[in-house]
């Protein structure tokens, strides 16, 4: 596998430290109408809301509490995306 840049393991680091999902207007970068939507990181995926279901518990709990949230940008590799960043830190 690649090396992940540093930008995208600052990005993943960040979604980690939120406890593995944030809702998709947190996910953005610019100001006002000059906003735009952040890179994905590799390990995680736009999560939209009809598929919650079918997903682990700590995203349910973000859709629970943001129920009328359109997507999330959630980890859906926690074990691969934790070595990465394991490894990044050596």
């Amino acid at each position: 596998m690649k090396p992940l840049s540093k930008s995208q393991l600052d990005a993943l680091r960040e979604l980690v430290d939120a406890g593995g999902a944030v809702i998709g207007s947190q996910w953005t970068t610019g100001r006002g109408s000059y906003t735009s939507r952040r890179t994905i990181p590799p390990f995680c995926a736009r999560i939209p809301n009809w598929i919650a279901y079918n997903q682990p518990e700590r995203i349910k709990k973000v859709f629970r509490k943001h129920p009328r949230c359109a997507y999330l940008i959630a980890v859906t590799d926690m074990r691969k995306a934790r070595k990465a960043l394991r490894k990044a830190d050596r």
